[in-house]
C-alpha cells in the first residue's frame, strides 16, 4: 500500500513540476524569436542567390554578422565558435553554436553527408530554416514524409519528435526555445552508446559551457 502511495505521490508531484515549467517557459519572456531568425536567414539568402552560385558558408556568415550587430554581447565571439560533430538517433551532422542559455539557443548544423534517424523528443520548440540542400521530415503518426528545400521554415513542438533524412550537403539555422539541457543530452546520446569520442564530447560540453556561462555573467537565462 505503501508504495502505491509514494508512487501516486511521485507521479502528481512530476505532473506538477512539469505543468509549472511549461507555464514558466510558455510566459517568460526571450531575447530571439523563430520569425527574426527566419527573417534574418531568408534575407542571406536572397542576398547571395541573386548570382546563383551562393554557398552555405557565406549564407551563415552573413546570418552571424547580423545576429552580432542585433544581439551585442549574446553571440559568442568568433574565437570560440568552431564546427562541431553531433551523433544522435542514428543521424550524424555538425554544429556550429551561436548562442546558448538555459530556454534558448541557436545554431548552424548540417551535413556533409547523406544521414538520417530520430530527431529526438525534447523539452522545448524547435524552428529550422533551411539554407541549402535537400532536407525531408517524417512526423510522427504519419504515412507521409515532407521535403524541405532552402528558404523553407519547419517546426517541432515540444514533446513531439519526427524522423529526419539529410540529403548531402544540406545545412539548416536553428533556434530552440524551452529547456535547452536535455536537448544537449540527446545531441550527445549515440557518442555515450555508440563513438565513445570522449574528446568530441568534451568539445560539445566546453562549448555549450562557455556560452552559457556567458549569459548567466549577465543574468540571463
Amino acid at each position: 500500500m505503501r508504495s502505491i502511495v509514494r508512487g501516486a505521490i511521485f507521479v502528481l508531484v512530476t505532473a506538477l513540476v512539469i505543468a509549472l515549467l511549461h507555464t514558466w517557459i510558455k510566459n517568460k519572456s526571450y531575447m530571439f524569436d523563430q520569425e527574426t531568425i527566419f527573417t534574418i536567414t531568408k534575407k542571406a539568402i536572397s542576398k547571395f542567390n541573386t548570382t546563383g552560385k551562393a554557398t552555405h558558408t557565406q549564407i551563415y556568415e552573413e546570418v552571424a554578422k547580423t545576429l552580432e550587430a542585433k544581439y551585442p554581447g549574446h553571440i559568442l565571439p568568433k574565437r570560440d565558435r568552431e564546427w562541431i560533430f553531433v551523433n544522435a538517433g542514428g543521424w550524424m551532422a555538425s554544429f556550429y553554436l551561436l548562442h546558448a542559455s538555459l530556454t534558448e539557443y541557436v545554431y548552424f548544423m548540417g551535413t556533409a553527408m547523406q544521414t538520417s534517424g530520430h530527431a529526438g523528443r525534447h523539452w522545448l520548440n524547435i524552428s529550422d530554416i533551411v539554407v541549402a540542400g535537400e532536407f525531408r521530415e517524417w512526423p510522427e503518426g504519419s504515412t507521409e514524409s515532407t521535403v524541405l528545400y532552402p528558404g523553407d521554415t519547419t517546426f517541432q513542438l515540444w514533446g513531439t519528435t519526427v524522423g529526419m533524412d539529410w540529403k548531402a550537403g544540406t545545412w539548416v539555422v536553428e533556434y530552440g526555445r524551452g529547456i535547452s539541457v536535455p536537448t544537449l543530452m540527446v545531441c550527445i546520446s549515440d557518442t555515450l552508446t555508440g563513438t565513445t569520442d570522449v574528446y568530441n564530447l568534451y568539445k560539445i560540453f566546453v562549448i555549450w559551457g562557455k556560452a552559457i556561462f556567458m549569459e548567466l555573467t549577465q543574468l540571463k537565462m
